[in-house]
């Protein structure tokens, strides 16, 4: 993940030009997590299988101008803030406020400590030295002689600026019929690949694994519809 992608993606961000590309979700005032494809899905595209989507956490200023992201690469982070909204605190407060409590709240990660690189050689001596002092304010504490590796414990972190308020969203009628459209295509699709196996291959142990997945996708159908309705339904009863 360069500087250069993430510039990419505040822009479209800041262009609205990203949807279902950048999904949003608020967890403080100006602080927001996300899940980021750098382009739709698409037949036409090669084809992927990596598991490997990183968490992005995207900055406002109080303009509601993207200014920053922080992306959680499990073992580092890297950050970003864009050069005119640079030494104005926005990285710092994101960071102190809601980004490293959010991670360290994370029960898939239960992380005791967050470690992170900054490499002289790699950034430049300027963005090693505006990095190091973001680290060292957070808390961090280097590891190496060479100060390229820091870490920063849970327990030593200052959670008296923790300030995570998560907001949901409503989904409307229009993208469940959306998702139901996706869920159909996607069963069908496998049970027409999973026929043509059969009819190539007999009926093979294997082609038992692939006949319960497709009875899984065409259950999920329904267990979409349940999140969306109940939890639209909480949503509403929480509006004033």
């Amino acid at each position: 993940m360069t500087n250069e992608n993430i510039q990419e993606f505040i822009d479209r961000l800041n262009n609205g030009q990203f949807k279902d590309t950048i999904l949003l979700r608020q967890i403080s005032e100006y602080v927001f997590v996300s899940k980021v494809r750098q382009k739709k899905n698409d037949l036409r595209n090669e084809p992927k299988f990596s598991l490997t989507y990183y968490d992005f956490f995207f900055i406002k200023n109080d303009k509601g101008e993207f200014v920053g992201a922080v992306v959680d690469m499990y073992s580092d982070l890297h950050w970003y803030i864009t050069p005119k909204n640079r030494k104005k605190g926005y990285l710092v407060n994101a960071l102190r406020s809601a980004i490293l409590p959010y991670i360290f709240y994370d029960d898939n990660k239960d992380l005791e400590a967050q470690r992170i690189t900054i490499t002289k050689s790699e950034i430049g001596e300027l963005d090693y030295h505006n990095s190091k002092k973001v680290a060292l304010k957070l808390g961090f504490k280097a590891t190496n002689k060479e100060e390229a590796e820091f870490l920063l414990t849970r327990d030593s972190f200052d959670w008296s600026e923790e300030n995570i308020n998560e907001i949901n969203t409503c989904l409307n009628e229009e993208k469940l019929n959306e998702f139901r459209k996706r869920i159909s295509y996607i069963y069908q699709d496998l049970e027409s690949m999973t026929h043509e196996l059969q009819m190539a291959y007999g009926d093979i142990y294997e082609i038992e694994s692939l006949k319960e997945l497709s009875n899984k996708l065409c259950c999920s159908k329904a267990t979409i519809e349940d999140i969306i309705w109940e939890n639209n339904k909480v949503y509403n009863k929480r509006r004033p």
